[in-house]
């Protein structure tokens, strides 16, 4: 199912490349660095744990005028954190 999904949102992306002269095309690239973690409050013998991530991708911006522009972008995010049973 994610190989499907990703196949369409690749076509559909790609549509949005046939642009005419008029155009403006522009992109970049987009990092961050993040923690997450769970808040259990009825979990009692669950157990927590800290993890680092990161989401990493780019972006095309696509101005068809002054006033109306596309921006698709395609952005990778992973993970660390993790919930586990302490019984």
């Amino acid at each position: 199912m994610k190989k499907i999904v990703l196949a369409v949102a690749v076509v559909f992306g790609l549509g949005f490349l046939q642009v005419n002269a008029q155009t403006s095309v522009s992109g970049g690239i987009k990092a961050e660095a993040n923690t997450s973690n769970f808040i259990l409050n009825d979990m009692d013998n669950m157990k927590s744990n800290l993890g680092f991530g990161a989401t990493l991708g780019g972006f095309t911006k696509i101005e068809f005028n002054q006033h109306f522009a596309l921006q698709p972008e395609l952005l990778f995010h992973f993970k660390t954190s993790e919930m586990e049973d302490e019984t």
